[in-house]
């Protein structure tokens, strides 16, 4: 939005501001004359969400939305809106910019509309463009010297057989260990079949992802083809041969798949004859070794570097654009290219655009050098809208991928690679001007989707509910009809189960559905309402930064590179361990490790730490600009102040204080709550799925095995599966669910802190607590001197008279400070009873956790100050030897 709103004010001769304006969450730039405002999805949906927006939306004429065709949960929500909210302001022109009519024309009314079709703009004179794809790009481009081996070795040997020894020795290195463990249980079910049914769930997954169809079970050793071809199963045989599978793959004891079976056998024949068709044609083989030993689903960044190189080679200067999945993978590719010592002769200058990019850093505009022969355009994918903002890009280098979420219907999800589609694939390769390298086959692109469909399952999750609720408060319909009727209709068990989730955490009234004063302020905080609850928590407790480096961390995501075998995943557990100090929470250890980062960052020796925890490039640069984007959001709201009434350091008084930290994310994070099933190995929440056994995160530093408690909050839950299939449920599979983001909690934690900002009818707050209190009627305890206190409907707690009565009024006193806190934030933390009832509330909490003892590690409220202006943009981790100036930009 940036780019492009500085773009349109250049060519209309004036400063950004004036009659060009731009709205990017809490910044803006406009003015009084101000009448075309640029802004992302995300401000628009903001503007349906407070009365005075609402005004300014009343007083718009046009409101255009590009890239209607590339569909997002996100992007269907606001149209959906859009499509209500006509009714109510019928002047309004609503301009919708894709591709093709046919994106829109189903769901809006084009009598009353206007579409205009996206014009890709011609690059001048006509010219010769050549579109490479992987098998040629390896062939010829390549160096890398398995692929050179395997080149030389065809000459005298089967292509397969090659493949099969190559495959041995160099395994597929990127491959997460995570998915280990379901592949291998995956193919036992085949090894125990009694029928060709039980590899319907391998052969579906082998049918999207055949690169994993030689896939070996890490300890028999045995293939998908070898079990088949053993078991005499020649369909599924046929099938996995037209996947790619390799009869010539050994293993133990140098067994093939063709050693399991008779020469005569029709198994035998099928691989003979798939041999013979590999022959004909052996350069197939290539793109099989090179997607076996290199995960089709990662980038390849040194095939980008020598890409790169190998067109430098080709032209004297030029524009190269290459287009990648995540901001690590952009910055990955940066470090390589701009270390290269073939790079830095080629003269090479670089543009970084990614998502983690902050205001100042794309407002931060360098000149390129009168010397510089080629720039280099590094673009994140979801970025892609700013593509208009560059001219003449000569070559275009798409790696064919992009990052997604996906959910199950069971509460989970996962953060991915998969393909791009092909209309986005197309579009890239129009740009160029002379030459588009496709790090795919064009197999591959063929398989691709046409567009974008968003996953039903991320429709309807709590924040989406609560927006769509706060727009349509003047609706009289319920919203359940709203979402029937949307682009991007979620299941009804979304919405039910998000609906709920909001009433449990205070955010929405049950009766009318009505949000909260707690639930408007979290859509304005703009992330998932536990971590913005989290945030409102830790300032009533005054331990603010803290909170917000873990609330940083957990919306940036895991920091670490997935193991990709045993004694990597063994390694990374040791060091978290060492991180967390026994205190059994991996928030804490994403605090430690921003600290520590952040103190070699200082000295530029942060590469080193990088490369020792096996951190993601740029995941540690992500969390500082995230944690500034969310103090920015704070102070909008006016719950942080700056300047000569700032309230920062009031606020983190107490940020020394692990035990104050863990009462506000237990406080937040419920009903994320899981009870310690000891017998089973396994845990209990709120939802359980029938079968579906739920653990910690296998790279958690909470074990089973060394627990003095039996509960866990946790951030979100996770289904390795999801990494190589979205609908895999559907062949009766069911592998475990993981918990991320883990603490774990005492008892008094859950009694005192979880399940207490649910809004009740009541007059002074007692009454709110009738529903959970119940006296034992089963004679299971003796005499008159005992209560039970229910907590969240589902978990008993059996307390003396005295406990009892202490434990629920420290539970009203605390509702009442925070809803009190959310009404009126300053005031609130100026009342004596603050102070009083929440020290009370810590040492209670400290006593508990001394008992079993939990350590209280200190130093979590050091603020160390990162010194760099642009640590993630285009001169991210710059570093300069002692004799070497810095440059003047």
């Amino acid at each position: 939005m940036l780019a492009t709103a500085r773009h349109v004010s250049a060519e209309r001769e004036e400063m950004i501001g004036n009659t060009v304006g731009y709205k990017l969450g809490t910044n803006s730039r406009m003015s009084d004359c101000t009448n075309v405002v640029f802004c992302t999805v995300e401000a628009m949906l903001l503007s349906f969400l407070s009365n005075t927006n609402t005004q300014s939306f009343a007083e718009l004429t046009h409101l255009i939305i590009g890239n209607v065709h590339r569909r997002t949960v996100t992007t269907d929500l606001l149209l959906s809106l859009l499509k209500e909210k006509q009714r109510f302001h019928p002047t309004l022109k609503l301009i919708l910019l894709a591709e093709n009519k046919d994106d829109v024309e189903g769901f809006f009314n084009l009598s009353d509309q206007i579409v205009v079709p996206k014009v890709i703009p011609s690059n001048g004179e006509p010219s010769i463009v050549v579109h490479v794809f992987l098998d040629q790009i390896l062939i010829n481009i390549s160096t890398r010297a398995e692929i050179l081996e395997m080149k030389r070795r065809m000459l005298s040997e089967h292509p397969l057989i090659v493949t099969a020894d190559l495959q041995k020795q160099h395994g597929q290195s990127n491959r997460s260990y995570y998915l280990t463990g379901p592949l291998n249980a995956l193919l036992e079910d085949c090894f125990y079949a009694v029928s060709p049914q039980k590899f319907s769930a391998v052969l579906e997954i082998f049918e999207d992802h055949k690169h994993l169809v030689d896939y070996q079970h890490s300890e028999i050793k045995l293939t998908a083809l070898m079990i088949a071809v053993a078991k005499g199963f020649t369909g599924v045989v046929q099938t996995l041969l037209k996947y790619g599978a390799n009869p010539f793959l050994t293993g133990k004891l140098g067994i093939t798949a063709l050693d399991w079976c008779k020469k005569t056998d029709q198994s035998s024949q099928l691989m003979l004859e798939y041999s013979d068709s590999i022959m004909r044609s052996p350069w197939i083989s290539i793109c099989q070794l090179y997607h076996r030993i290199h995960d089709p689903y990662a980038v390849d960044h040194m095939l980008v570097l020598e890409i790169v190189l190998y067109i430098t080679t080709q032209r004297e200067t030029g524009r190269i654009l290459v287009t990648l999945p995540n901001y690590t993978d952009v910055l990955m590719c940066y470090e390589l290219l701009r270390e290269s010592a073939s790079a830095k002769a080629k003269r090479m200058d670089f543009m970084v655009y990614h998502r983690f990019l902050t205001e100042e850093e794309v407002n931060f505009t360098h000149q390129h050098s009168s010397s510089t022969r080629f720039v280099v355009i590094l673009l994140e994918v979801p970025l892609i809208e700013m593509l208009p903002a560059f001219d003449n890009i000569d070559y275009v280098i798409d790696t064919g991928l992009r990052s997604e979420r996906v959910y199950t219907t069971k509460e989970a999800y996962l953060d991915r690679t998969c393909y791009n589609n092909q209309r986005t694939a197309s579009f890239l390769g129009s740009l160029a001007k002379n030459g588009c390298f496709f790090l795919y086959t064009r197999a591959q692109f063929d398989a691709m989707p046409a567009n974008d469909m968003p996953n039903r399952n991320g429709a309807g999750q709590p924040l989406q509910i609560l927006q769509v609720l706060i727009a349509r408060q003047a609706s009289g319909t319920p919203i359940e009809t709203f979402f029937d009727s949307a682009l991007t209709s979620p299941p009804c068990t979304n919405v039910n189960r998000s609906v709920e989730l909001l009433v449990t955490i205070g955010a929405i009234e049950r009766p009318l559905r009505q949000p909260t004063n707690l639930g408007t302020l979290l859509t304005q905080l703009q992330i998932e309402p536990h971590l913005g609850k989290a945030l409102l928590y830790s300032m009533l407790f005054k331990c603010l930064d803290p909170m917000v480096t873990i609330v940083a961390a957990l919306r940036v995501g895991e920091p670490y590179l997935d193991p990709t075998d045993e004694e990597c995943m063994v390694d990374m557990v040791k060091k978290k361990q060492s991180l967390s100090q026994r205190s059994l929470s991996d928030c804490l250890v994403l605090l430690r490790l921003y600290q520590q980062w952040s103190i070699v960052k200082m000295k530029q020796q942060d590469q080193e730490m990088v490369t020792k925890y096996r951190l993601k490039t740029g995941a540690m640069d992500a969390i500082v600009n995230l944690r500034v984007e969310l103090m920015a959001v704070l102070r909008s709201l006016e719950l942080v102040k700056c300047g000569r009434m700032h309230n920062t350091d009031a606020l983190s008084a107490h940020a020394d204080c692990w035990v104050r930290v863990k009462a506000c994310l237990t406080a937040a994070f419920y009903p994320k709550l899981a009870m310690v099933d000891f017998g089973k190995r396994s845990l209990r929440d709120h939802c359980e799925a029938a079968g579906v056994p739920l653990r910690p995160h296998p790279s958690s530093v909470v074990s089973l095995d060394d627990l003095p408690t039996k509960w866990i909050i946790y951030d979100h839950k996770e289904d390795f599966m999801l990494a190589i299939q979205d609908q895999y449920r559907s062949t009766n599979y069911d592998s475990a669910m993981y918990t991320v983001g883990n603490t774990a909690i005492t008892d008094l934690m859950v009694m005192l802190l979880c399940d207490i900002d649910e809004h009740r009818t009541a007059g002074d707050g007692s009454e709110a607590l009738a529903e959970y209190v119940q006296s034992p009627t089963d004679g299971s305890m003796q005499g008159d001197g005992f209560r039970e206190l229910l907590i969240g409907r589902k978990y008993i707690f059996q307390l003396t008279n005295e406990c009892y009565h202490a434990i629920v009024w420290l539970r009203c006193q605390i509702a009442r400070l925070f809803r009190d806190f959310v009404l009126n934030p300053v005031g609130t933390l100026e009342h004596s009873d603050v102070k009083r009832v929440l020290e009370h509330v810590v040492n209670i909490l400290k006593e508990e956790e001394k008992c079993l003892c939990f350590t209280q590690p200190g130093g979590i409220g050091i603020k160390p100050k990162i010194r760099s202006r642009c640590p993630m943009g285009e001169f991210w981790n710059q570093r300069f030897n002692r004799t070497a100036s810095p440059r003047h930009h």
